[in-house]
C-alpha cells in the first residue's frame, strides 16, 4: 500500500503518478515494465517514487485497489438508492461497470489483465477482495431482507455474494456478448435470491469426510 507521504503530495502529483504507471503497466508486461519510464512520465525523482511505494509490485497492486475503492463507493450509493437491497445493488454496479468498460481508465486496467498472462483472474480478484467488509458498505444493508439463522451468515453471504459478482465483472467486461453476460449475471442473483432447494426447509449437507 502506498505510504503516508503519498497521501500527503497534492491531488495532481499523485493521479499523475498513477495514470502514468496505469499507461505503463498497459503498455507492456508487468515484467518489463521500468519505474523509469514510470517516473519519467510522472515527472518525479527515482527517490521520490521509493518514498510512496515500496516496489513496483506494491503500485501495480495499488490501482487495482484504487479502483475496488470506486466500485464500493458506487456500491453504497446504489445501496442507499434501493433501501438495502444488495441483490439491486450488485446489478445496479455490474451496469455501471459495463456501461463504463469502453472509458480509457477501465481500458488500461482491462490491457494491465491482458498484458500479463502470468496474471491469473483469480489473482485479479483477489487483489479486488476487501480485507473485511467496509463498515460502510455494511451498514447500508438491510439486513431483515436476508434470512439469517445465526451470526455468522452474514460474512458468510457477503462472502458468496463476493464470489458471484467479482468473476461475472470479469467475465462482463471481457465478453463481447454484453446482453448475454448481463442476463447471466441477473439469472445468478435470481438463484441466490431464491435458493437452490424447492423443499423451504430443506435438509442441509451435514455428513464430513
Amino acid at each position: 500500500m502506498p505510504t503516508k507521504t503519498f497521501f500527503n503530495l497534492p491531488q495532481k502529483k499523485r493521479d499523475l503518478l498513477l495514470q502514468a504507471a496505469r499507461e505503463e503497466f498497459s503498455r507492456i508486461s508487468f515484467e518489463k515494465a521500468s519505474i523509469n519510464q514510470i517516473i519519467h512520465q510522472a515527472g518525479i525523482p527515482r527517490g521520490s517514487f521509493y518514498m510512496y511505494f515500496q516496489d513496483k509490485e506494491d503500485l501495480f497492486t495499488y490501482l487495482f485497489l484504487d479502483c475496488r475503492d470506486l466500485l464500493f463507493q458506487k456500491m453504497e450509493e446504489y445501496l442507499r438508492a434501493e433501501d438495502g437491497d444488495v441483490l439491486e445493488a450488485l446489478l445496479h454496479l455490474y451496469d455501471y461497470v459495463m456501461l463504463r468498460k469502453t472509458s480509457p481508465e477501465f481500458q488500461q486496467i482491462l490491457e494491465m489483465i491482458r498484458r500479463n498472462t502470468k496474471l491469473q483472474r483469480t489473482k485479479v480478484i483477489q487483489m479486488l477482495r476487501p480485507g473485511a467488509p467496509s463498515d460502510f458498505l455494511i451498514q447500508a444493508i438491510d439486513r431483515s431482507r436476508l434470512r439469517l439463522e445465526q451470526e455468522t451468515d452474514f460474512p458468510h453471504i457477503l462472502e458468496i455474494l463476493f464470489c458471484v459478482t467479482a468473476p461475472a465483472l470479469l467475465y462482463g467486461i471481457l465478453n463481447q456478448d454484453d446482453q448475454g453476460a448481463r442476463r447471466q449475471f441477473q439469472n445468478m442473483l435470481k438463484i441466490l435470491a431464491r435458493g437452490i432447494y424447492t423443499d423451504p426447509e430443506p435438509h442441509y449437507p451435514s455428513k464430513g469426510v
